[in-house]
C-alpha cells in the first residue's frame, strides 16, 4: 500500500492555526513570487514553513522580508557560520542571529530537535553572537561571563542574556567604554542584562579578576555565591577566561555555607515568593507559582550550595 504526501492544502487545515497560515503564504507568495509552486512540490519545506507559520508571528515576517529565510528553511541541518572579517558588521550580524533563530525554531516545531538540544543551540548562539560584539566594539580582550540560563546553556527563547565582563588586571577602567558598546551591539540581537555583577547597575560594567576576587572575599552577598553556580565564560581569551573561572570556583566552593548564609538565601526566596502573590500571579504560572520552575532550581540550588565542597559531581 503506497502513501500519499499530503497536500499543501491538507497541512495548512492540519496545523494550529489554519487562517494565520494561510495569511502568512498569501504574504509570502505576494513578496516572493513563486514560493507557492516552490512549497507544492517539496512537501517537506511546505511542512517546515506551515510549522513555523503555525507557531510563530514574527517568523513569516523574516521570510517575507529576508530572501535567504526560506534557504534556512529548505537545509534545517546546515548551520551557516557566523560572519567574520570583512563579513562582519552590525547588520550582517543581526541578520545571521535572525536566520540562525529561525533554524532552530523550526528544527524545535518539526521535532527533529530534543528540548536540551534546543537550549543548547540558542545558548551558542548567544554567545557566538557576544563574541562577535566583542569584535565589532574593539572589545577581543574582553572575557564575557554567562549568567543564569546562558551559564547554564538553557536558554529559551524568550530568556535575557545574563552577563558580566572581565578585563585584564590594569585595563578595566579603560575598558568601561568598550563594555559599553559591546553590549550596544549585541542588544541589537537580545535582551542583555548585566546587573548581575557586583554592585549591579550601581557597580562598574567590567571589572579585573583582581576585583571580582576582593569583591566575593569582602561584600557579595549569599545570593551571589549562588548565581556563581551558572557562571560560564562564553567569549574572550582562553587564559583569562580559565583564570576567571578557577577564581570564580574558589570563591565559590572555598567558604562552607553558614547558617546565617541559608537564612539569608531563605528570607531573599520569602520576599519573591510575597512579590509573586502581592501581583496575584495564577497558581498555573510555570515559572513563578508555588512549585514551579524557580522553586525546583532554588531546591536543586541549595543542595549544591550545601553539598558541593565534599561532594562535587
Amino acid at each position: 500500500m503506497t502513501t500519499t504526501a499530503p497536500t499543501l492544502a491538507a497541512l495548512v487545515e492540519r496545523s494550529a492555526a489554519p487562517a494565520a497560515v494561510r495569511l502568512a503564504l498569501v504574504r509570502l507568495e505576494g513578496a516572493h513570487p513563486g514560493t507557492a509552486d516552490r512549497l507544492a512540490s517539496d512537501v517537506n519545506l511546505a511542512a517546515t514553513v506551515v510549522a513555523v507559520a503555525g507557531a510563530s508571528r514574527s517568523l513569516p515576517v523574516l521570510l517575507e522580508r529576508d530572501p535567504e529565510a526560506i534557504e534556512v528553511l529548505a537545509a534545517l541541518d546546515v548551520r551557516a557560520p557566523v560572519p567574520s572579517g570583512d563579513e562582519l558588521d552590525e547588520d550582517s550580524l543581526v541578520a545571521w542571529h535572525q536566520r540562525e533563530h529561525l533554524r532552530i525554531a523550526a528544527r524545535d516545531l518539526r521535532g527533529l530537535d530534543e528540548l536540551p538540544a534546543v537550549a543548547c543551540a540558542l545558548s551558542q548562539l548567544a554567545a557566538d553572537v557576544l563574541l562577535a560584539s566583542a569584535i565589532l566594539a574593539g572589545g577581543e580582550d574582553l572575557v564575557v561571563v554567562g549568567m543564569g540560563k546562558l551559564g547554564g546553556e538553557e536558554l529559551n527563547y524568550s530568556s535575557d542574556v545574563d552577563l558580566m565582563l572581565v578585563a585584564a588586571d590594569g585595563t578595566a577602567a579603560a575598558a568601561e567604554g568598550t563594555a559599553r558598546r559591546v553590549l550596544s551591539v549585541a542588544r541589537r540581537c537580545f535582551r542583555v542584562d548585566a546587573n548581575l555583577r557586583p554592585e549591579g547597575r550601581d557597580g562598574p560594567l567590567v571589572r579585573s579578576l583582581d576585583s571580582y576576587r576582593a569583591y566575593w572575599e569582602r561584600w557579595a552577598a549569599p545570593w551571589e555565591f549562588q548565581a556563581l553556580l551558572k557562571a560560564r565564560p562564553v567569549a574572550g581569551p582562553a587564559e583569562l577566561a580559565d583564570a576567571f573561572a578557577t577564581a570564580a570556583a574558589e570563591a565559590l566552593w572555598g567558604r562552607a555555607l553558614s547558617a546565617d548564609d541559608l537564612r539569608s538565601l531563605r528570607s531573599m526566596k520569602a520576599r519573591t515568593e510575597a512579590e509573586v502573590a502581592k501581583r496575584g500571579l495564577s497558581a498555573r504560572d510555570l515559572k513563578r507559582a508555588a512549585g514551579g520552575i524557580r522553586d525546583i532550581e532554588f531546591a536543586v540550588q541549595l543542595l549544591q550550595l550545601v553539598h558541593g565542597r565534599h561532594d562535587p559531581a
